[in-house]
Order: structure tokens, then sequence, then C-alpha cells
């Protein structure tokens, strides 16, 4: 690798800490011990996702947080979702009993479906163009043994990597065989026990437990392949989830008429709520493989995500309460095949191909008819679908101009064609005669992309970035994100950087064009777009590592769905976003101790016509906490993580008319793992972990009683979606040697 090791010896402070402190914390370093130095030197994470190409992360155009596999099995992490918010930094989630919603640095934009975060796996982009929709929990369908690590790329990202890379790029890299060798066998298990109103523990009894599990296999393997040595790494794996169950307070509902709404017979005419059993429950089997053969590397996925839930999205609209015939389901099948070659010692080329598929299917059964948007004789099945089928390539070239790393140019063009549609169909639920059809479209686009980065090492104390990339999207227009960023070795082990970049996503097919009982299409909305502006100082002390930044971001012609009419609403770019403020982290190793935190505090407020306010569920301040020891011998490596969000106004707060205004307190969870080998039992390790949320609420309300209408009369309190409080689950793992 082309680094000059003996320059990257730094750590992480803030451009508000004091200079004195900054002083200070550079004259400890530079009385650290040589075997501490190098011990810190070989810690030193080399990152890809910034740049498309390796560098060390304090190099980075973008602030980074890197997660390790050690840092996932050592704190009990079972999803993305969970790396991102226990040991991440400036990313969060909220869980409204569905996917996941993901924010960044004090804006989350509820209901987007991580439109707004890039996911890329291997260098192959998860985002699907139907909807940009992006999942973060089990949903992601990406076996966690399988990861190596994961890169959070703050802010905007488009120079790149073209549209949804507005928070940023959450970027997985699998494991290679050398790491992931022999086969693997995974057994996983979880509880939950019942819950009651107000996120009440009311029931541990076995027939009352919500459970969880998770059967998965792999295998790592270096092997002789058409004469030639190959590498495969596997896995396949399945996870359900079923329940807690929960008790949700009664709501009376009528219809426009007067007359009682009918939300079938687990609950009383004209009223929604009781407590749910039969709707909330997950179903993921997946599969990701990767064949590396010399220059060439083969990528294959697939998975299927399918789910119930008992308040959030369509369930609490257009279904019965507690109904198992009402769901959600997304298939992905995804194949990448990447070449990369050298020519001589200077020019590196790369190509590659990819093609996916995706599909998406809503059911939402209900026992008044009137809910199809064709009233049918009897119960109603409103079926939601929509489809993407995409194929395209990419060819990428990188020239070394010194032979040592310091002047490097980056060429990329990027084409692929997409197939993107959907429909709404109205179904006489008895009998399975499709009642109507509406808004049934489909289309087939050409997009394309080119793009440039200039890397410039000056000096051995300054690390320069500038990029720009040219889209063209049929929804989005043309399109010119540029990027530039300076890092510098203002003293020993201690980085300055700074940054500018700009990013933007083209309206989806769903906002576009997608037609319901209660939507409307709007294919004149235009892309949203995001500037971004950040600072930052990393120092390092040994084997301790700080770092302080600031930012400040400005988001234009937001889209948001609106009212059109008393009757049906549409996407429309209505809003502006401005954003400013800090984050923090700090991590470090003494021993068999390992500590780490984050913390971001921001400052948003969103304008629209009707005046300016606050951002709905976005965490204002958020963090994580942790530490862990590895005891000697057989006895098992102890971890505690903790992970809080302040208060936030909740997603209805604003247009729903509710008195008070509806807030989730602020919270946090507590997780403690425990995790080691199996003395006498070669290849065989377990982890034993349980977590607690100090909250009962998330910032989301529940139930139909809820409007998007500025005008509705004046209601009472909100009822907020409960959160799944207590969680004990166990995992054992059996390595077997091939």
């Amino acid at each position: 690798m082309a680094f000059a090791w003996t320059n990257r010896r730094r750590t992480a402070l803030g451009l508000a800490l004091p200079w004195a402190l900054t002083a200070l914390l550079a004259s400890s370093v530079a009385r650290a011990d040589d075997a501490d130095e190098l011990a810190a030197l070989l810690d030193e994470h080399v990152v890809n996702g910034a740049s498309k190409s390796a560098e060390v992360a304090t190099d980075a155009p973008s602030t980074t947080s890197v997660i390790t596999a050690e840092d996932i099995r050592r704190y009990g992490i079972r999803s993305i979702a969970e790396a991102i918010d226990f040991l991440g930094m400036g990313l969060v989630t909220q869980n409204p009993l569905h996917s996941v919603e993901i924010g960044g640095r004090g804006v989350l934009l509820t209901s987007d479906f991580g439109n707004h975060v890039l996911l890329v796996v291997d260098g192959h982009v998860l985002n699907e163009p139907w909807n940009g929709t992006a999942y973060f929990e089990q949903g992601a369908g990406i076996p966690l043994e399988l990861i190596d690590h994961i890169e959070l790329v703050l802010g905007p990202g488009s120079v790149l990597y073209g549209g949804n890379a507005m928070f940023g790029v959450v970027n997985v890299v699998t494991k290679r065989a050398a790491s992931f060798a022999g086969l693997h066998f995974i057994g996983e298990g979880g509880l939950s026990p019942q819950q009651g109103g107000g996120g009440k523990l009311t029931s541990f009894a076995p027939g009352d437990l919500g459970g969880s599990y998770r059967l998965a296999s792999g295998i790592g393997h270096k092997l002789s392949l058409f004469g030639h040595p190959a590498e495969l790494t596997a896995q396949a794996e399945l996870y359900r989830q079923n329940g807690p169950t929960f008790l949700w307070d009664r709501q009376t509902v009528t219809n426009g008429d007067g007359t009682p709404s009918n939300f079938g017979a687990r609950t009383p005419a004209g009223q929604w709520g009781g407590r749910v059993r039969s709707q909330y429950d997950t179903s993921v089997p997946s599969v990701y493989a990767r064949l590396d053969l010399g220059s060439v590397s083969v990528m294959v996925r697939a998975a299927s995500y399918h789910r119930r839930t008992p308040t959030q999205g369509f369930a609490q609209l257009i279904s019965d309460f507690d109904e198992p015939r009402s769901f959600e389901r997304d298939r992905f099948v995804s194949a990448d095949v990447q070449y990369r070659t050298r020519f001589g010692s200077r020019f590196t080329f790369s190509a590659r191909g990819y093609a996916d598929a995706y599909d998406y299917l809503q059911n939402g059964y209900s026992s008044e008819p009137s809910s199809c948007s064709v009233a049918t004789a009897g119960p109603c099945l409103f079926v939601a679908m929509g489809h993407a089928r995409w194929v395209g390539s990419e060819l990428q070239g990188e020239y070394d101009w010194t032979g040592s790393g310091r002047l490097t140019t980056m060429l990329g063009v990027d084409g692929r064609v997409r197939q993107v549609g959907g429909e709404t169909n109205s179904v006489e639920a008895d009998t399975g005669v499709v009642a109507g059809v509406e808004g049934k479209k489909s289309l087939t686009e050409l997009v394309g992309a080119a793009y440039v980065q200039q890397r410039w090492t000056p000096v051995s104390v300054a690390h320069l970035n500038a990029g720009v990339r040219y889209d063209v999207d049929p929804r989005g227009g043309t399109r010119v994100s540029p990027r530039a960023a300076a890092a510098f070795d203002v003293w020993r082990n201690g980085v300055l950087k700074v940054s500018y970049a700009e990013a933007f996503r083209a309206p989806t097919f769903y906002e576009a064009f997608y037609a319901s009982p209660d939507q409307i299409p709007n294919p004149n909305i235009r892309s949203e777009t995001v500037r971004g502006l950040e600072s930052s100082i990393e120092q390092r002390l040994g084997m301790h590592k700080i770092l302080f930044g600031a930012f400040r971001t400005w988001w234009s012609d937001m889209l948001a769905i609106r009212p059109v009419d008393a009757e049906v609403l549409q996407y429309q770019n209505v809003s502006r976003i401005d954003n400013y403020g800090y984050n923090a982290r700090t991590e470090g190793t003494l021993g068999g101790f390992r500590y780490g935190g984050s913390i971001t505090g921001a400052y948003t407020r969103r304008s629209t016509p009707d005046g300016t306010e606050a951002l709905p569920v976005a965490p204002q301040l958020f963090g994580n906490l942790r530490a862990s020891y590895t005891f000697p011998g057989h006895w098992p490596t102890v971890a505690l993580a903790t992970t809080f969000v302040g208060k936030r106004p909740a997603d209805r707060a604003l247009d729903g008319n509710f008195n008070p205004t509806p807030y989730a307190p602020a919270s946090a969870e507590l997780r403690l793992t425990l995790s080691q080998r199996f003395p006498g039992v070669p290849g065989l390790s377990y982890r034993v972990a349980g977590s607690f949320a100090t909250g009962s609420v998330v910032p989301y309300v529940a139930g139909p009683t809820q409007s998007f209408a500025s005008d509705a009369a004046t209601r009472g309190a909100a009822q907020l979606t409960q959160v799944v409080r207590l969680v004990t689950f166990a995992t054992l793992q059996y390595d077997l040697p091939l």
C-alpha cells in the first residue's frame, strides 16, 4: 500500500476546542512510547467508501466512522441499524415497529424508507429506483457474520455515487476467505415479554413471550478454479420474529357519512385498538455470495422481507385491527461482476457490470368496503404493487502521476437502463375478483453520469481532494455535484480537516407517478438538493483517539406529501431545511479494556409556505457510549453499550391538531453482552445479551386518528407508538475448518 505511515499518526479534536487544550493533547502524544505508536499505526483504519479508493480514514474527504466485525460481535449487534446507533457517529435510526427510519446530524425525513442514505455493499448500490428504498434492520438481508467492517461516510456524497447520498453513504465491506475460513453454523434466539399500555411489561409467561430466531450457514474457502487461485465467501440465513404483543388504547372512528368504521372482528364496531397478537412479525430469508478469481469478483445477493406491523404505515389506515392478512413484502435479487487490473505501476482500471430486480407488494385487508378505491361488495383487499429492473455498467480509471500516491486522478462513467412501474388494485377479498385497477404505469429510462476526482499531497502534511460529477436523470434532470476537501497534519498526530460537498435526490417513481385512492401523480416535481460544509480536528494519543467537528447544511426543494383538496394528496417541492451543529467521538484501548462514545448536537428548522417549524421525529441530540473488557483465559468478554436520543416531536406534531403537541421523551437503550469460546469445544463460541429501553414510546402517532389536514378539528392527546422495551438473546456459532 502506497501510504507513508509516518505521516498518518493522528487523532481528533474540533475547531471549537480551545487551542491550549489541543496543544496539551499534542504534547501528550509526543511522550507516548514507541510500542504504543506502532500499535496505533497498525490500528489506523483504511477506508474506501469516501473516495472509491483506499485511503487512511483521517485523509478521507468526509468525516468517517468505521465499525469492525469485532465491534459487532463484542457488543451484541444484530443489524446495521444497531451498529449505527450503538457504535457509529452522526447517523441515527428510529424504529416505528416497521422498517427503521434513518437520519443524520439533526435531520430525519420520516416515511422516506431510507432513500436519503445510500447503502453500498462491496461497491454495489442497494437502493432501488421505485422508491429509493434501503433497509437497515434485518430487512437489509446482509448476513452480519460476513461483514468485515462498515464505513459511515457522513455528509453529501453525490460526487462519486450520484443520487440518494444526501445524509451520507453506509458502505459495507464483506470478508475475504482468509478471515472467514471454514464452514460456519449459526443459531440465535431471542425473547421479549408481553407489553401493556405505556410500555409496561405485563407478562413473562411462556405463552405470552414474543420471540425471534436466526439460522445461518456460511463458508469461506480458498480453492483452485480453472487453474487459478480463487476465494469463495457465502452465507445463507433465515431470520424470523413474532411479537411481543402490545396493548393499544381504543380509538373511536367514523366514516365520512357518520357511520362507525369497521376494523374487523377483533375490535368493536367503530373502534380501533386492543391487544395485537397477529400483526407484528417479520420473515427474512437471504443469501449473499462472493467469488474472487484473480482480477474478477462476482457477487450475488437475494433477499425477501415479509412483515406485518400493528400501527405504522398502511396498517392503521387501510387494514382491520390485528389482521394477519395485511402485510408488506419486498424482494431483491442482485448480481455484480467486477474486473480490476493494473497497467504498469501507475494506472489502475476497473470495469463493473450489474443487474438488479426488485418488487414490492402491500396487502391491506379491510372489512370496510369503502377502503378500496372501487367499493367492493364485501371486505376489501387493497393491493399496491411496485417493481423495478435495472442493468448497468461502470468504467473507472485511476492514474498515479508520481508512483507514490501523492498525485492521483480518477475518471469514471456510469450508465444504466431501468424499467420501473406500479399499480393499485381493489380486490373483493372473499372472491379474489379484481374490482378496479388504478394508476397502472410503467417507464423505461436511461440514466448516465460521469465523474472526476483529483487527490494531491503537495507536501507531506497536506492532503487535498476535489471532484465533480455530472448526472443525467429523466426524473431529476441534469445535475452537477462538486466536492472539495483538505486534511492537514497540523501537529504531531493531529489532523485538521475541512470540506464542502453537494448532493441531490431525484424524485422516485412512487413520488412522481404513483396513483392510489388518496394520492395523485406529480411528474413535474424537481430533485431535492443539499449543500454541506464541515470541519473537524482529530487527535491521536497513543491508542486513544478524539474527534470534534462542526457542520452546516442547506437543504432545498424538499418533497412532502400535501393536500390538493379534501380528498387527495400529492408530492410537492414545498420546503427548505437549515441545519447546523457539532459531532464528537472518542475511542481507545488499554490492554483488555476498550471504550468508545460519540455525541451529535444540532439545530434544525424547516421552512414551508406555512412558516418555519421544528422538524418532526428528528433527534437534535443523540449519541452512544460503550466499554468492554476481555478477561484472560476462558472468562467471557464483558461489553456494555448504550445509545441515547433527546426529546423529539412526533410525526403528526405539526399537522395532526393534537393537544398537547405530542413529543417522545428523551430515552436510552442499554445492552449488556457476554461472549467467548466454549472451553474444551474447539470452534464453538457463544454470546448472550440483554437490552432494555428506558423510554416507552417513539415519535410516531399510532392508530387511524391522524390527519394531514391543518384545519382538522382539535384532538385530545395523541397515542404514540410503543417500543420493544426488553430483549434477551443468545447466539451459538460453530466454526469447522475445511
